[in-house]
C-alpha cells in the first residue's frame, strides 16, 4: 500500500529544512498483511528481513545527520475479527512482532526508542491494545491512547535526540 518506508522516509521527513530528528513506527503492516485480501500472495517476512529494512532506514537518516527514534509496534489480536477480511492476525504474526519489538529495545540500533506496545497493552490480555486506549478497531488508539503514548515521550528522549542531530554524520 503506497510507498516503502525508505522512499516515504526521504519524502516526508529527511527532506524537510532542518529536520534533525525523526520518530517512526513502522512493520504492523508488513506483519498483519501477509496472507490477507490486501496481501493475498506474499509471505510474512521473518526477523532477519525486517531488522535489515529497520537498519537501513537508520543508516539513510545517519548518512543525513538525522537521529532516529523508533517506537515499539502495539499489540493488534482483535483487528478486523468478524470481518472478511481473514488472517490479518494470528499468534505466528504476534510471535514476529514481539520479537521485532524485542529487537527494536534492544539492539542500539536506534537513537532512542519508545516502548508504545507497553503503553497501550491491556494489562488483562497483553495481545490486545487496552480497552480505554483503543479506537474500536483494535489497532489503532483512540483519543485517549494517543495521549497516552504523547505522555510516554520523556523529555530527555527529544533532548538526546536533539544534541546527537547536531553531530556530523560521520559520528554515527
Amino acid at each position: 500500500m503506497g510507498s516503502n518506508a525508505l522512499s516515504r522516509l526521504q519524502r516526508d521527513a529527511l527532506s524537510k529544512p532542518g529536520i534533525s530528528s525523526s520518530i517512526v513506527l513502522l512493520g504492523i503492516n508488513d506483519i498483519a498483511w501477509p496472507g490477507t485480501p490486501f496481501a493475498p500472495e506474499t509471505s510474512l517476512p521473518n526477523i532477519e528481513q525486517l531488522t535489515a529494512g529497520f537498519t537501513q532506514l537508520v543508516k539513510q537518516a545517519h548518512m543525513q545527520g538525522v537521529s532516529m527514534i523508533d517506537a515499539t509496534i502495539p499489540p493488534f489480536q482483535g483487528t478486523l475479527e468478524g470481518t472478511p477480511i481473514t488472517h490479518y492476525y494470528s499468534d505466528e504474526k504476534n510471535q514476529l512482532r514481539l520479537a521485532l519489538n524485542e529487537w527494536i529495545k534492544t539492539s542500539q540500533a536506534f537513537d532512542n526508542v519508545i516502548d508504545f506496545d507497553s503503553i497501550l497493552r491491556y494489562a488483562n490480555a497483553l495481545n490486545h491494545i487496552a480497552p480505554e486506549y483503543d479506537s474500536g478497531d483494535y489497532i489503532h488508539p483512540g483519543e485517549a491512547g494517543n495521549k497516552e503514548m504523547a505522555y510516554g515521550f520523556e523529555l530527555n528522549v527529544l533532548n538526546n535526540a536533539l544534541s546527537r542531530s547536531k553531530n556530523s554524520p560521520q559520528n554515527w
